[in-house]
């Protein structure tokens, strides 16, 4: 089962969208280092994930997912910058 798909990249913008055709989400992270492309108005950040699963009629501990036994797989993610605040949250 994939729900989401994390991508990083070396620019000044990140951001989650779902995929047009389909139940999938992409995610982009933005420019994290001091290296690469670089602008000076550029916030550097890192994309954070978190993941929560809820167990119904399934069994996460049964080797496999779970998902789509009952079981519920919320994620959000944002993006921490470099001085401290949030941005571009996005959630599922």
């Amino acid at each position: 089962y994939t729900c989401a798909l994390a991508v990083g990249h070396d620019h000044g913008n990140g951001y989650c969208c779902q995929h047009v055709d389909s139940e999938v989400h992409v995610c982009f992270g933005r420019h994290s280092g001091y290296g690469g492309y670089s602008h000076k108005n550029w916030s550097r950040g890192a994309r954070v994930y978190e993941l929560k699963f809820s167990v119904g009629g399934g069994d996460l501990k049964g080797g496999g997912s779970g998902i789509g036994d009952g079981n519920i797989l919320e994620w959000s993610s944002w993006v921490r910058l470099e001085d401290g605040s949030i941005a571009d949250r996005y959630s599922r």
